[in-house]
């Protein structure tokens, strides 16, 4: 398993595409992307350029890296996007099988029968 190989990658073409849409660079998204993650509590993310630029290559970046970027250009643009929107594999983060806060919660809970339902 594992990460891809370099050569196996394809290129995030939605990610470059709305970051040329908003028209911001990879420097100001990494910086963008690491005030956001010290805002919400998380000290250690602190991408650069060249994390951007690999993301831009079809790296994926770990959680919660990809919902930041998504929240970052959600700010910018207007309107909510989700990783997914980005090129982002899908990612919902779960919490002993219950989805996350902010996360829509997973199909499969939407045909659970209540009690007395027949």
């Amino acid at each position: 398993m594992g990460r891809p190989r370099l050569d196996q990658r394809k290129p995030n073409e939605q990610l470059a595409q709305w970051q040329a849409r908003i028209s911001m660079s990879n420097a100001a998204l990494a910086r963008a992307v690491t005030k956001r993650a010290r805002a919400q509590g998380h000290r250690g993310i602190s991408p650069d350029e060249s994390n951007v630029r690999r993301w831009r290559t079809g790296e994926t970046p770990r959680r919660p890296v990809p919902q930041l970027i998504a929240e970052t250009f959600s700010e910018r643009v207007g309107t909510t996007l989700s990783p997914a929107d980005l090129g982002f594999p899908d990612l919902l983060p779960t919490v002993q099988g219950r989805a996350c806060p902010g996360y829509p919660a997973p199909a499969f809970g939407l045909f659970s029968t209540s009690p007395g339902a027949k």
